[in-house]
């Protein structure tokens, strides 16, 4: 039995979190090396976001239309609150 497109997109899902975590944690680290701590952290983060977003928008829910300004800022906001 094939799995359903839901859980394919769960399983992608937690790819991109993998992977977003992998690139951001080996960044910071590169990036502490030359910078303190905090600097690092935020320099590493925003690369890190653009990753996750672009990843999901693409792969895991395969959505190919333009960028909107509302998805973008509805993304950010997310990121706001959660942050």
């Amino acid at each position: 039995m094939l799995p359903t497109e839901s859980s394919r997109r769960v399983l992608r899902f937690g790819i991109v979190g993998g992977a977003v975590m992998l690139c951001f944690m080996a960044l910071n680290w590169l990036l502490g090396l030359v910078l303190s701590a905090q600097q690092a952290f935020f320099a590493a983060y925003l690369p890190a976001l653009g990753l996750h977003f672009f990843l999901n928008k693409l792969w895991t829910f395969n959505d190919q239309r333009a960028l909107s300004r509302r998805h973008l800022l509805d993304y950010l906001s997310s990121v706001v609150v959660t942050f």
